[in-house]
């Protein structure tokens, strides 16, 4: 299998292969969706990937721990980068965020 071991997205922003297979997890269970035809976002932009943001990940529990780590992983990286010795705390906006910050926590 040919593995890509980073990827710069339009951004600007370099996604590392733990990115990316958070990426796929996301794609498999239909968070992340692609289309060679564009859907055209809320604010009427086009996109060829939607992130269905408010799909329930308590249905694929692997998927929501990996998130929660993921998320947990990036708020510990940015609290060192800053030399900010706080404990990070998660607080879930209902209903599409409470799994998520649960996870992390």
């Amino acid at each position: 299998m040919n593995r890509l071991e980073t990827m710069q997205v339009p951004s600007g922003r370099i996604l590392y292969p733990v990115d990316l297979e958070l990426l796929k997890e996301w794609h498999r269970v239909g968070l992340v969706a692609y289309s060679e035809t564009p859907f055209t976002l809320k604010s009427g932009e086009k996109s060829h990937v939607y992130v269905r943001a408010r799909e329930d990940l308590t249905e694929n529990p692997d998927v929501l721990d990996d998130t929660g780590a993921a998320i947990l992983q990036k708020a510990r990286r940015l609290l060192v980068a800053n030399y900010d010795n706080r404990r990070p705390y998660f607080l879930g906006l209902p209903t599409a965020g409470t799994p998520l910050a649960d996870a992390a926590s």
